[in-house]
């Protein structure tokens, strides 16, 4: 189809209506000239899937071919819909369960191709205060400032406290390393009186729950947090 007649699809037919390799090559006639079916094939062939060609960075893109416009479009579409999930969760939402936290974090990680931690601060009625950014990068006590989370905590006024980081590699399963920093941060927290009700890892729209899934390590969290994995049925059996 010629750009026109891609641009027409996307207009007239529903979007499950079409292909991958159709829906993308639409969405690049709008940004950028040239063969775009051909790309879009392309981009797909290489990344393996639509969802992977959007995980990719701006320069990632580039070296495909795609120009300044059609790299940075399609790298924003994931952060965009996270960003439009998150209007679901009102500034005094209450997080009062481990499906609504990994909801929450699968929205602000969308989209997210770097590994980062955020914090997630909580009233006594455990909802929302803040949300932190507290470090990119792997998640290990050396690149995690554990004084400087619990002080930003106690600053803030908060009861409780959710951790979260994203694996971008596509599995939410557990490392040693966050199960052993996840141990740490939460005897921190208890010492100054707040709470961690959860260490959430997030790849994708993938979840899991640290602190429910490895109760051999860690002590057994309240039954209000019941134990929830999104689409994943158990992170041992990945």
């Amino acid at each position: 189809m010629t750009s026109s007649e891609l641009r027409q699809a996307l207009s007239d037919r529903a979007p499950e209506s079409l292909t991958d390799r159709e829906l993308l090559a639409g969405l690049l006639s709008f940004v950028q000239c040239g063969d775009t079916e051909a790309t879009a094939g392309r981009l797909i062939g290489t990344f393996g899937s639509l969802a992977e060609v959007f995980r990719q960075g701006a320069w990632r893109l580039r070296a495909e071919g795609l120009g300044e416009s059609a790299a940075t479009f399609c790298r924003m579409i994931l952060p965009a819909w996270g960003r439009a999930r998150l209007s679901e969760f009102p500034r005094d939402f209450v997080f009062d369960s481990t499906e609504k936290l990994g909801r929450y974090f699968t929205a602000v990680f969308c989209g997210e191709a770097i590994e980062k931690v955020y914090l997630l601060l909580l009233r006594e009625d455990r909802s929302y205060l803040s949300l932190k950014l507290v470090s990119t990068g792997s998640v290990n006590s050396a690149n995690l400032n554990t004084r400087a989370i619990v002080e930003a905590a106690l600053f803030a006024g908060a009861r409780y406290a959710a951790l979260a980081h994203n694996h971008p590699g596509g599995n939410p399963t557990p490392s040693a390393c966050d199960i052993a920093t996840t141990a740490s941060l939460r005897s921190a927290f208890e010492s100054a009186g707040i709470g961690l009700v959860e260490h959430i890892v997030t790849a994708g729209e993938r979840y899991a729950p640290i602190l429910l899934s490895c109760d051999g390590i860690l002590r057994e969290m309240p039954t209000d947090f019941p134990m929830v994995f999104g689409d994943a049925e158990d992170p041992g059996s990945r």
